[in-house]
């Protein structure tokens, strides 16, 4: 078996003197489809936001072998992780098309172009270019995710 591309041991997230995880452990390998389930409270959106820097943490934290102990959204984002936030944190008076290019920026950081990519996603999604987000319907709000989670990964 491959060693994991994520890998959490003895992850811990506080919210001051409230233990909010208590030492999960979560493996995650290169092309597997991992998910977090539980009810609304259990630690979901805690656990996916401090492993990827937007909360203080404690334990280890590694990703593609490389261990990082103070986990920032800078530092994985140059990495290559990416979150996909699951309410509609999008930036509502931009565009479909301007939320999909400031998603690619650190694409666009290493000389990567990314109209093939926006056209890529509108092949799948052609009605969606230039609606601004607060008319879309929820369905509409879904092909925003599939297009920054699925091209904009790397």
């Amino acid at each position: 078996m491959s060693e994991p591309l994520l890998q959490l041991r003895d992850f811990c997230v506080s919210y001051g003197p409230v233990e909010a995880l208590h030492q999960v452990n979560l493996d995650v390998r290169e092309g597997e489809i991992v998910t977090v389930i539980g009810p609304n409270g259990a630690g979901k959106t805690t656990l996916l936001s401090a492993a990827m820097g937007l909360l203080p943490s404690q334990g280890q934290l590694q990703f593609n072998g490389q261990p990082i102990q103070r986990p920032t959204v800078e530092a994985m984002v140059a990495r290559g992780v990416g979150l996909v936030p699951e309410k509609r944190e999008l930036f509502t008076t931009m565009t479909v098309e301007d939320n999909l290019v400031l998603g690619a920026y650190r694409r666009r950081k290493a000389g990567w172009s990314y109209r093939d990519g926006l056209e890529g996603i509108y092949a799948v999604f052609p009605q969606s270019r230039h609606l601004p987000l607060r008319t879309r319907l929820w369905v509409e709000h879904l092909r925003s995710h599939y297009g920054r989670a699925d091209y904009w990964r790397g």
